[in-house]
């Protein structure tokens, strides 16, 4: 496999490097100006993780053009509430480009219930994962 990363900063540009590259994982940077082309080129199948914020925390999306994504492309937007442009659009051809999609509430949720294990000291059989995740289901941002 590879690790492709695009990123607009290059301090966090240079961080994500070293801390990939110290676990002996080969990677490369690309300028975000290049996400489209590193997705076009990904091969059949690729993981595509948008970890910006973008559509979040600021407005956009950091690929404007959906037709850059090989079929079958697994999609993971680690966002969880917002607009999601990107999450939706893709959403939308899912089915005729066999997408996997998937938002970040999951994700969201793992990192609650590890903070509540570890700030109340609990194992990891003390707390009902589906317990807890029946609990918050209303708590969802709505698509």
């Amino acid at each position: 496999g590879r690790l492709v990363i695009t990123e607009v900063d290059l301090r966090r540009m240079e961080v994500a490097k070293k801390v990939v590259e110290s676990n002996n994982f080969p990677v490369s940077i690309e300028d975000a100006s290049k996400t489209e082309e590193v997705i076009s080129t990904a091969g059949r199948a690729p993981l595509i993780i948008n970890a910006t914020g973008m559509g979040k925390d600021i407005d956009g999306s950091p690929v404007e053009n959906i037709r850059c994504f090989p079929r079958f492309s697994i999609f993971w937007e680690l966002n969880y509430r917002g607009e999601l442009p990107l999450y939706h659009n893709l959403r939308r051809d899912s089915n005729s480009h066999g997408f996997c999609i998937e938002d970040g509430w999951e994700f969201f949720l793992d990192g609650w219930m590890n903070n509540i294990i570890f700030a109340l000291n609990l194992s990891q059989t003390n707390l009902n994962q589906d317990r807890f995740r029946n609990a918050v289901r209303d708590l969802r941002p709505s698509e």
